[in-house]
């Protein structure tokens, strides 16, 4: 992949591949706007038709085809629909129309040609077009277009790998290729950023820093499985341990796409796979500051030039940089502050007076609309077990600042600072997993009004400072290693061989893997999921969920040996939690016909509740129960061990209980399952049993402790 994804000791977790269903809780969507409709006659609005998969409108093309290219405002470009909703036709400002065609046209991508691609035409198409709301909303909330006289598969549908290009054919309902927008050519731009020139000049000033010269807004993706997008493999993650964000970079549209990790569907109960009750990890929403500078734009005389983004894994910033045609340089910088517990964003230019955004927030896989007042944008509800909260406070020095309906508005400014700030009502230690419902609006409120009443230096100070104390524990320099290439030409240069490149890229491999471990477990007594604290995808693979058959035992592999004991604590004590306090993993260990102990199975979520896959992958007690040994193998904390000794306990009598005796005179784990091997059940699987051989050898040096005393 182009960027390096989440943590370096999860990379197997994110490869898997499989979409569960969303539950309908957490599936709906705020309704998109609806287009003006116009009966007859000239006038009416026109718009860019654009296609949320890949931010490209309808245009026509030299070929004579309706394909799909960046917005620069050309007539042929501009849509308007003359009819109703259920009945319309599509004319540009040209006064063409838009037909069916049976003349097939070529794929660009060198796929297969489609059959039946859209056209222009000086005729109208033959019992017209209806609109309905997409069911897709994986790249967010948008409409289906029909073809009323059309047989067999109906809907519009951009046509082969999403690129520059696409002609557009059909496909059935409910596809991420089928879902367009309507936007108006003079407030939307039409293709996914401006045009942007990379800095052929920068060195970090830091070494370990992962930087790029365009932004992850407009990077040429891998092709690959579920999940693979510009977020995947180009944004870039910081995170206060428990709220985090994705940073894309854009010029245009500078999106901070934010994160909690107890913003999770679903209950406490057992669940068929991914259905109704286990939920999933949520993507909450983000926070978008579109520019209003005039600066720049998609021609070369506006581009913005000497562009750079990054993300400093030695002080955990992020940050863009970029100038105008006319040498003012914008610089924007990002931090999750965990002293402050908010995201924070900065924006200065070298010149006064040239900063000028709208910013709005909008919900991601969750329903709210936000509102806004006073300079702040909000929005809230609740989920089947927990409720949310989101605030965003906006910040200018110099300049103006208007709110309306519609989000906030800085003309002029100097300076910005943006606040964000979110949260649950989760707890991790309820009955009900839940507390202060009634406060969860205030205490946001108050967190981000706090952080907003300090300076940027003040906040961007705390927080290095709060960072390093554990970063820089532990030091890891190879020999002969400078950071002067791109981090993705470093990917790609990899396995040539390149000397001290491919050196520096493990260098940041390791130092990337212990940022995200601090930047995604602290906090709340909740282990970091599949993808640690950060997702945008609405269909997310596995539920983005706690895998107990290695995927997150690996998130916590690097935490005692490279000295972030501490970063380690939120996964113990979630499983000492759900071990002694909580009663669902015991209510799993009667599931299985054991009296004793406690279990999980292959998926959890956050309240205790599992999915009905792969059941009989009860072993995660014995795993789990070497991180809580591990943990006092490194601290010799024995006020701790004697809190978690119980849980280790209670694991060991369940499998002292459950062990059957083989033909061979030994005992052996019944039924287990070996995950990525299988069969799907098997007696003696030798994963099973090397756990639970280390779980009952750990109980018995504890029980020596104990008889001697030491």
């Amino acid at each position: 992949m182009k960027r390096i994804t989440l943590f370096f000791i999860a990379l197997f977790a994110c490869l898997f591949v499989g979409v569960q269903s969303t539950s309908a809780a957490a599936s709906k969507k705020a309704a998109p706007k609806t287009p003006e409709f116009v009966t007859s006659g000239d006038g009416g609005t026109y718009y860019y038709v654009k296609f949320l998969r890949n931010e490209k409108v309808m245009s026509v093309s030299s070929d004579n085809c309706i394909r799909l290219y960046a917005g620069s405002g050309e007539s042929s470009q501009q849509w308007r629909l003359v009819g109703s909703q259920d009945n319309f036709q599509f004319q540009n400002k040209e006064g063409k129309y838009i037909v069916v065609s049976s003349q097939s046209a070529a794929a660009t991508d060198g796929g297969a040609a489609n059959p039946n691609p859209l056209r222009p035409s000086t005729s109208e198409q033959p019992g017209g077009f209806k609109l309905q709301v997409a069911p897709d909303t994986q790249n967010g909330a948008g409409w289906e277009i029909v073809a009323n006289s059309k047989s067999g598969n109906n809907v519009v549908n951009l046509w082969g790998d999403p690129g520059d290009g696409n002609s557009i054919g059909f496909w059935k309902t409910n596809d991420q290729n089928n879902v367009v927008v309507f936007v108006k050519p003079d407030t939307d731009l039409g293709a996914a950023d401006y045009k942007t020139v990379g800095s052929m000049t920068f060195k970090p000033e830091n070494k370990l820093t992962l930087w790029y010269t365009e932004p992850a807004t407009t990077a040429k993706l891998y092709s690959g499985g579920q999940g693979y997008s510009n977020w995947m493999e180009y944004a870039l993650p910081i995170g206060d341990g428990q709220f985090g964000a994705c940073l894309f970079g854009g010029v245009y549209r500078d999106e901070i796409q934010f994160n909690e990790k107890t913003l999770w569907s679903g209950t406490p109960a057992r669940s068929s796979q991914g259905g109704k009750g286990y939920g999933k990890y949520e993507n909450f929403g983000s926070i978008y500051a579109k520019d209003l500078s005039g600066e720049f734009g998609l021609t070369t005389d506006k581009s913005a030039s000497d562009y750079v983004r990054l993300l400093d894994l030695t002080t955990a910033t992020g940050k863009t940089m970029f100038k105008s045609a006319a040498g003012v340089e914008y610089t924007r910088e990002y931090i999750a502050s965990n002293p402050a517990r908010v995201v924070v964003a900065h924006y200065t230019a070298s010149k006064g007076g040239k900063l000028s955004f709208r910013f709005t927030m909008a919900a991601g896989s969750i329903t709210a609309d936000p509102t806004y007042a006073d300079g702040e944008g909000t929005f809230s509800g609740k989920l089947e077990t927990i409720s949310y909260n989101a605030r965003m406070k906006v910040i200018p020095t110099g300049g103006t600042m208007t709110t309306d309906d519609e989000g906030i508005e800085v003309i002029g400014a100097d300076e910005i600072m943006v606040v964000l700030g979110g949260g649950t009502d989760f707890d991790a230690y309820e009955s009900t997993y839940t507390k202060n419902t009634s406060a969860l609006a205030q205490t946001i409120s108050d967190r981000v009004a706090a952080a907003a009443a300090k300076s940027w230096a003040d906040l961007y100070a705390e927080h290095v400072a709060d960072y390093q104390r554990f970063f820089n524990r532990c030091e890891f320099d190879l020999a002969g290693t400078k950071n002067e290439m791109t981090t993705n030409r470093l990917i790609d240069s990899y396995n040539s061989g390149r000397g001290a490149d491919a050196l520096m890229l493990e260098q940041l491999y390791f130092a990337y893997g212990r940022y995200l471990e601090i930047s995604s477990s602290r906090g709340v007594d909740s282990p970091s999921n599949l993808q640690g604290i950060w997702n945008n995808i609405n269909g997310v693979a596995w539920n983005s969920d706690i895998h107990s058959n290695i995927n997150v035992q690996m998130n916590y592999w690097p935490a005692e040996p490279t000295n972030l004991s501490e970063m380690h604590m939120p996964f113990l004590n979630y499983i000492w939690a759900m071990a002694e306090k909580q009663p669902q993993w015991k209510q799993w260990a009667k599931l299985q016909g054991q009296d004793r102990g406690w279990t999980c199975f292959t998926e959890n979520n956050i309240f205790g509740g599992v999915s009905a896959f792969k059941n009989n992958y009860v072993i995660a007690n014995a795993w789990y129960a070497t991180h809580l040994w591990q943990h006092y193998r490194y601290t010799l904390d024995r006020e701790y061990l004697k809190r978690v000794f119980p849980a280790m306990l209670s694991a060991s009598q369940f499998w002292m209980d459950r062990l059957k005796l083989a033909s061979d005179g030994t005992y052996e784990c019944p039924n287990e399952w070996s995950p990525e091997h299988g069969p799907e059940s098997e007696n003696g699987v030798a994963h099973a049993e090397s756990q639970q051989n280390l779980l009952l050898i750990e109980c018995q040096y504890v029980k020596f402790f104990k008889e001697c005393n030491c």
